[in-house]
């Protein structure tokens, strides 16, 4: 079995949580991209210090092949999404890829890079303090 590594992701800004309010789209980045290529498993934990869902806020797990030949990093997949619940206190919320999981066997080996992206509704707001992957 192979070695398995912590990375610190952060959030978009290192130094403080991030607050993600209404109405964002499908794909707004909630972490920077991480290298992971090859991986047969990863895990992703989220920190969520607060939150009110109105109508809905999605976090979702990308994958990407890695830049193409302009630097850009143009495709991005979805692999799995978890639902974030209101809170008013700490809670972590976890997206796992693993090998002996049917549904996620697709898509395995993960490509280059994986991030996490967010969503949110009307009335919606979400402060991630720390997103951390396992890989």
């Amino acid at each position: 079995m192979a070695e398995r590594r912590k990375i610190q992701m952060g959030t978009l800004n290192q130094s403080n949580p991030t607050t993600f309010g209404a109405s964002l789209p499908a794909g707004t980045p909630a972490s920077r991209p991480c290298t992971v290529f090859g991986e047969m498993a990863l895990r992703y934990d989220v920190l969520v210090s607060a939150a009110t869902v109105a109508t809905g806020v999605t976090l979702t797990l990308q994958q990407s092949p890695g830049p193409d030949h302009t630097g850009n990093t143009p495709i991005w997949t979805n692999i799995k999404s978890v639902s974030v619940n209101s809170t008013a206190s700490d809670e972590y919320y976890t997206i796992t890829v693993q090998e002996d999981v049917t549904g996620d066997q697709a898509y395995l080996p993960l490509a280059e890079m994986t991030r996490l992206v967010i969503q949110t509704g009307a009335g919606d707001s979400v402060t991630i303090n720390r997103v951390t992957s396992l890989s």
